[in-house]
Order: structure tokens, then sequence, then C-alpha cells
């Protein structure tokens, strides 16, 4: 009897997807063991070997994380669960071909979200590029992105940046195993929006991560959150004292964090993120922590040192990037006047003035958002580009288009508004929102070009094509594509606002 197309021998086990159209898909394909037990806030450990053949046709558990999140769109009936280490593969075929790879790390400000997110779900991409589109899961919140590991004793140890250990972990599974799916190992391109993003600005600066992915694509990242040991550490104090335990009693410590419901850990996690974010505007409490080990430096620190990985980067940013935050009252970043004046205040007082005096109306309230968007993310990723094109290729984007619905609300080209113009889902949560009142020639015809530039970068490491070129970034240009209406390539745009903002000092 001839084997089934979707039966594939993975280095845990044979799993069996199913077909759709010309699309084989496996989902919530397990990459680590559940961390759950004593394997609760521990690296990732490889996944248990299983007998027979797994049916990988449902969508894996997500980890915890408040229901209905406002950056998640995903449904409240969905399974949650600790675990939570799954990946969802999209092909073409498993037909040893060695296809390109695109591996991608969903956002949600580190405690929202899914790879099994409908705005994810990856068949347009696999079927527009012929190659291998990977979504994973990694741990979130309080159980992902917290670091404990200071509370450590000989009897129970905790580790620190689960989160971005869990994302190696799943890059591993691929070098491992995606071969068998018709993807090639060697070729393996990783992106993310958001938070995404940021995963992938560090991992581009975390040693376990280097040779485990050959380019990268960085999407409206915030790649100054990250903290230094010593402030991750005051913020599990925090946290457990909120829980009712005595930081100084170890024993306490250990038998509260392995008890705690995960449901609790959620809800205390929000409400210490969002007072921090009050209290010291631009401090994310769920972030990638500096603890000299498995991330040696802050991020920033390694791009300007040159230490990032030597591999080909796309990096840009939303022209409207933190209109949304201010819609939905989102504390996590400063959008107003009084939140950004006090983030410099505490960070870097002396910048006041030269940033006010980049903006032509500097204090109408549609100058501090866009304040908060060059502060937080565009110039940050400029900085990211300008320090990695001094040894890789990098290119570098803004995404300005913005349907007629969202110019009349005020959003605009607001955060996330880029993606279902990569993926080319409209019909879900971001696509319905950012697309409503778009024409469906003008969506296909966006989707097309920004699916196009991107799938030419996985392909290629170049995302310039015959019909539209995209020089690459250097710092005496600054040459940038801007995807709108009359795309473009400007050199510097926006160079004010980029001389104000350079330089500024951050919560580390």
């Amino acid at each position: 009897m001839p084997r089934s197309p979707v039966l594939v021998k993975t280095t845990s086990g044979w799993v069996e997807g199913f077909q759709r159209g010309r699309t084989r898909i496996w989902k919530g394909i397990p990459y680590a063991s559940a961390p759950m037990g004593d394997l609760r806030f521990r690296a990732p450990h490889p996944p248990e070997p299983w007998g027979g053949t797994k049916i990988t046709v449902n969508w894996g558990p997500m980890a915890p994380q408040p229901k209905l999140g406002v950056l998640s769109g995903v449904s409240s009936s969905r399974e949650m669960s600790e675990d939570c280490l799954n990946l969802n593969v999209w092909s073409p075929a498993s037909d040893g071909a060695r296809r390109p790879v695109m591996v991608f790390v969903h956002g949600g400000a580190y405690v929202e979200g899914a790879g099994s997110m409908p705005d994810y779900e990856g068949t347009n991409l696999s079927q527009r590029g012929d190659l291998v589109i990977v979504t994973l899961n990694y741990r979130l919140g309080a159980l992902g992105q917290m670091d404990f590991s200071s509370f450590s004793d000989e009897d129970n140890i905790f580790e620190s940046n689960l989160g971005v250990r869990d994302q190696v972990a799943a890059l591993t599974w691929v070098r491992d195993n995606i071969a068998a799916f018709g993807g090639d190992p060697d070729r393996v391109t990783i992106f993310g929006e958001s938070a995404g993003g940021n995963a992938i600005t560090t991992l581009l600066t975390t040693p376990a991560a280097r040779g485990l992915f050959s380019g990268a694509i960085a999407q409206s990242p915030n790649p100054t959150t990250a903290h230094s040991s010593g402030r991750k550490t005051e913020h599990a104090d925090q946290l457990l004292r909120r829980l009712g335990v005595d930081p100084t009693d170890l024993p306490a410590v250990a038998t509260a964090l392995q008890e705690v419901r995960a449901s609790d850990l959620v809800r205390l996690g929000g409400q210490l993120q969002d007072e921090v974010a009050r209290r010291e505007p631009g401090v994310v409490v769920m972030s990638p922590s500096m603890d000299g080990d498995y991330l040696p430096k802050y991020p920033m620190d390694a791009f300007r040192a040159k230490e990032s990985h030597p591999v080909p980067l796309m990096i840009g940013t939303n022209r409207d990037e933190a209109t949304l935050f201010r819609r939905l009252k989102l504390a996590i970043l400063p959008t107003s006047r009084a939140g950004l004046l006090e983030m410099l205040r505490q960070t870097d007082p002396g910048a006041v003035d030269r940033i006010l005096a980049a903006y032509p109306a500097p204090h109408s309230s549609r100058t501090w958002v866009d304040a908060t968007t060059d502060g937080v993310f565009r110039v940050p990723a400029i900085e990211v580009a300008e320090s990695h094109a001094t040894h890789s290729p990098t290119w570098m984007y803004r995404f300005d288009w913005a349907s007629v619905l969202m110019r009349v609300t005020g959003l605009r080209a607001a955060h996330t508004s880029e993606l279902p113009f990569v993926f080319g889902n409209f019909h879900a949560g971001a696509g319905r929102l950012f697309t409503t009142l778009m024409s469906v020639p003008t969506r296909r015809r966006v989707h097309r070009r920004i699916a196009g530039h991107w799938l030419r970068f996985a392909r290629h490491s170049d995302p310039g094509t015959a019909t539209s070129p995209w020089p690459a970034y250097t710092g005496d240009r600054r040459r940038t594509m801007i995807f709108a209406p009359d795309t473009r390539v400007e050199d510097d745009p926006q160079s004010m606002e980029r001389l104000g903002w350079t330089g500024v000092a951050r919560h580390h």
C-alpha cells in the first residue's frame, strides 16, 4: 500500500497531517516536552518520543494568556495549556525538494497570541512562494517572560529567558526535521511582528541561536525591549509578594511557583505589567532578560558592537505604529504627552528639547503619538539596521498603506496593519479590521507586492525584484522602501525625527 503523502517521520515519531487543495498541513506538532511539573520555569526539554503515529490535524494548545486579549484575536474557545510548545507546518509537498523555509514568531506583547491564529494561516504564502511555512507557540506572560533564576537554590532551579529558549528549541526542531516536510534546513528565514519582531532582533544576538537561521525579517520590533537581570529580579520579587510569598524564603518560593495556578500567574502578571508601565513608562515586565549567560548583552549593545549574527536582515516599521495603542488605551506604551515626558525624565531628560524640535507641531496630541512611534519602534529599528549593515546585507522599509476606514478613524497605518498583506489572510481578525473599505483588487495588489518581497528574500536573501528594485540600507544614504500607493525608495525619510531620537537613553 502506498504511504500517505502527509505521513512524515520526525525525530520523535511519525506524524500524520492532512491535505487541503495543493497544500499539506500539520498542526500542533510538539517540539519540546510539556513545561509542567518539575519542568515549569525550566529550559525546554526535547519531546518524549511517541509510539505509533500522532495525528496532527488539530491546533495544539496555546500558551496560558488573558481570554479574548485585545492583541491576540484568538477565540476564547481555543484550548490553553502549559503544554503549549507545539508548532505548525504548511508545505507544497513532503518530497525531499529542499524548499526555502520561513518560521514565524507571533506577537502579542509577550502576553498574548499563538502560532495558530487565523491571521497567520500559512497556506497563501506556502502556495505563492513554493516554500515551507512554520508557525510556533512559546511561553508567555509570567510563565515564560519573567526571570525567577535569582530565587533558585540547590534543590530547585529556575531558569531565565524561557520564551527565547523555546524559540531556539523550535528552530532546533526545524533544523533537525524540516527536510522531511520538503524544506531546506540550510535556508531558514525567521520572521516576526511586534513582540515577534523583538524576538527576531533578540535571536540575532542570542549565542544559542547562531547557525539556526540564514536570514531574518523583523516587522515592527521594539528592539530595546529587554531588561537587566537586576530589574527582572525586582519584578519577580514583586510578583512573589503578590502571591503572598516572602521572597527571602526560598523553599516557600519554590513551593509557590510549582503550585500556583497558571490562570493566577496570568492575572497577577498582567496586573504587574500594567502597574510598572504606568510607574516607569518604557519598562516592559514581560521581556527578555540580560542574564549574562543565555542573553549575555543588552541586544542593542550587541548590535552596536557589531556582534549580531551575520545573516541578511530586513527590518521596518509602520508609519503610525502607536495609534493602535492609543486607541486601545494600552498602558504598555507611553502614547500621551505626560507618559513620554515621564519616560524621558527617568532616562534622558536632556533629549526632550531636541526631540520636540523635530516635530512641526510639538504640542499637538498627534505629535505625541508620532513621537511614540519614532521613539519606540522606528528609530531603534533604524539603529539596528545601521549597525547590522556594517557586516551583513540589510534592507529597511516603512509601511504606509491605510484603507479609507483606517484614515477616517485616525488609525492610519497602525501597528499590525501590514500583517494581512504579508500572509494574504483578509477574512481573519486583523485582515477584516485593516482592509475594510479597501477594494478587493487593491488589497490583492498590495499583498502581491509585500508578499513578493518577503518571499523573494526567503528564496534569494535579497528582497529586490526586477520590477521593484530595493537597494540595501547603508549608513550614508539610509535608503528605505516606502510601501504606499506610490511605492518608492527614499533616502533617510523623516530625518529630523530620526536625529531627534537617535542615541536617546533607555530603561535597561
